[in-house]
């Protein structure tokens, strides 16, 4: 017995760290297979991602605002809490405002942009942040945005629900199409004529009447040649009240070409009798420069009416 018992005892020994250190690996095979699953739900479920990047039209002109914008969709069963979207601004490009709107819950909200200085190819980047965004939910960006350096640009922007993982690796990552920003022409306006005038507006008893109500300023100016103008404004000032500020009473678009201009009519209804007013054009160009033609003044008269005596023969 003591014999046979021996080997028995010498071989549990030798081999009871072996069985330990197998039962210790199945275990942390097992731990490892369940958190390598759980981690696989959770990529199923948060499937947030960037589903278009897109710029309002192919070519941009220099310092012309343009819109971008960024659809994320949360194609996942589950909800997303603070529901984000980052856009990066590249080095060139003015962020002037931003918004977001989402459809699954319906809600909208601004967005925020933060300065990078040390970056040496971003501006910026804008942030977006919802509350939620439930499964099957799509949730919009649009930026106003505007180019001063022509060349090419392209956006990223990445969409990540709670926690936050902007600057990380991840595969939601979006990228727009490049589209060329030109530069804009030089402004050139030329008015070969700016003209006022009265004009009655109302017929009784078939003779013209310029009275309270019943006259009107036509203004008239023609142009030659129009390049990058924005608009045309006309402003008017009643000298006989002692004004000296203009108001503006009229924006005109542009009609005219480079090499051909256009015809402008606008009539003014609001005069007084017996007042007399001065008109001014304003050119603004897309440079931002005010282009001011010289005053034209015109005096709102009244033309008496007269009755001749009726002779009726029986």
């Amino acid at each position: 017995m003591r014999f046979i018992s021996f080997p028995i005892l010498k071989f549990s020994r030798m081999n009871r760290g072996w069985l330990f250190a197998l039962i210790l690996q199945l275990g942390l095979l097992w731990i490892a297979s369940v958190v390598q699953a759980d981690a696989r739900d959770d990529v199923n479920e948060i499937d947030l991602s960037i589903c278009d990047i897109r710029t309002s039209t192919a070519q941009k002109l220099t310092n012309e605002p343009f819109d971008l914008t960024v659809c994320v969709q949360q194609a996942g069963p589950r909800d997303v809490l603070n529901a984000q979207v980052v856009v990066e601004i590249p080095i060139g490009i003015e962020f002037l405002a931003g918004r977001y709107t989402k459809n699954i819950p319906e809600g909208r909200g601004d967005c925020h942009f933060a300065p990078k200085p040390t970056s040496k190819h971003l501006a910026g980047v804008v942030t977006c942040e919802s509350a939620s965004l439930n499964s099957g939910g799509i949730m919009y960006v649009t930026l106003n945005l505007l180019a001063h350096e022509p060349k090419s640009y392209a956006f990223r922007a990445q969409a990540s629900g709670d926690p936050w993982l902007y600057d990380s690796p991840a595969n939601n990552m979006g990228e727009s199409q490049p589209f060329t920003v030109i530069q804009r022409r030089k402004t050139e306006v030329v008015v070969d004529e700016f003209s006022v005038f009265v004009e009655t507006i109302a017929l009784q008893d078939h003779l013209p009447q310029r009275v309270a109500g019943g006259v009107q300023v036509r203004l008239q100016f023609v142009t030659r040649r129009e390049v990058e103008v924005a608009s045309f404004h006309v402003l008017r000032r009643d000298i006989t009240l002692g004004e000296t500020l203009y108001t503006e009473i009229a924006d005109l678009s542009p009609r005219g070409q480079h090499d051909a201009g256009a015809n402008y009519f606008y009539r003014d209804g609001e005069v007084a009798i017996d007042h007399v007013y001065g008109y001014r054009l304003v050119v603004i160009g897309y440079d931002n420069v005010a282009r001011v033609t010289p005053e034209r003044k015109i005096t709102i008269d009244v033309l008496r009416r007269f009755y001749l005596p009726v002779v009726i023969q029986k």
